[in-house]
């Protein structure tokens, strides 16, 4: 396929499974550059630049926090995201292609990632940020969720099973930040809502909103609850109400760029890797 092949084009899934040339380099800048150490998590695992258009047509950039990769399908990385940021669930929700551009910190080498993003909410936000991820691998069968549900898995199961595996590997500081005012907005228009309205809000129909949830950053750890000891009621309402707010940002890589500083004649190297009809990958030398 020629470099300028689109990369959006879907490729079926090959019946043995996805042979990608450039996750095992990912994967080897990955571990070469971030700590993997349980004390080492959340934007210690990289904060990879998001370009997206808004509604206006105008660019927009932010930074995500890789969380870990789609077990059963190398084409797909997973990140973080928060409902209560409006413009970044517009823009994943709004874009049919998006770019990530990931300079590794510790090697310089960089990582220009296109593909799709799909959201993965809190099933009690179901339907309103689009439908769930696409023409992704996932085990099979599929495992049970929740734990003893008589029903078929589905997939939608399987995503909120990873939905919550990944919010209990959030350090507690980082699950805190769930609890903050919406990204973006002034200080000055931060207003504290009473617990009291919290409560309502989280057995009516506000709860499908989201409300925005200032705190005055009053919580800057968030533990998971113990399943031996209660909780007040005001702790596991803020406690639900962050884990709603948590979301993963499935990215389903079509095209990448590798550029890399390390090299025997002192020359870049940059490659371009694209996905072939045959549901392998291609890979084209280009000049740096």
């Amino acid at each position: 396929m020629s470099r300028f092949g689109s990369p959006r084009e879907e490729v079926p899934m090959p019946k043995g499974g996805w042979s990608v040339l450039w996750s095992d380099k990912f994967k080897q800048a990955y571990k070469a550059n971030y700590s993997t150490s349980a004390s080492g998590r959340d934007r210690s695992r990289g904060q990879p630049v998001l370009a997206s258009t808004r509604t206006d047509g105008s660019a927009k950039a932010q930074a995500i926090t890789y969380l870990d990769g789609v077990s059963h399908d190398p084409r797909a990385l997973i990140f973080a995201g928060a409902t209560r940021n409006q413009e970044l669930m517009s823009v994943v929700k709004q874009n049919q292609a998006h770019e990530l551009m990931w300079q590794m910190p510790k090697t310089g080498e960089m990582f220009l990632l296109t593909g799709k993003m799909f959201i993965v909410c809190s099933s009690s936000l179901s339907g309103r940020f689009g439908s769930g991820p696409k023409n992704i691998n996932l085990p099979d069968p599929l495992p049970v969720f929740p734990p003893g549900n008589p029903f078929p898995p589905t997939a939608d199961d399987y995503w909120q099973s990873e939905r919550e595996r990944l919010w209990k590997e959030l350090s507690p500081a980082y699950r805190a930040s769930f609890t903050w005012p919406n990204p973006g907005d002034s200080k000055s228009d931060a207003i504290t809502q009473p617990m009291e309205q919290l409560k309502v809000q989280d057995r009516g129909s506000a709860r499908n909103s989201l409300p925005a949830m200032s705190f005055d950053y009053k919580r800057t750890k968030l533990e998971i609850p113990s399943a031996t000891s209660k909780a007040d009621e005001d702790t596991t309402l803020v406690y639900n109400m962050a884990l709603d707010n948590f979301c993963l940002l499935i990215f389903r890589v079509l095209k990448v760029e590798h550029l890399s500083f390390a090299s025997n004649d002192g020359v870049p190297q940059r490659q371009l890797y694209l996905p072939t009809r045959d549901g392998q990958w291609s890979v084209e030398s280009l000049n740096p």
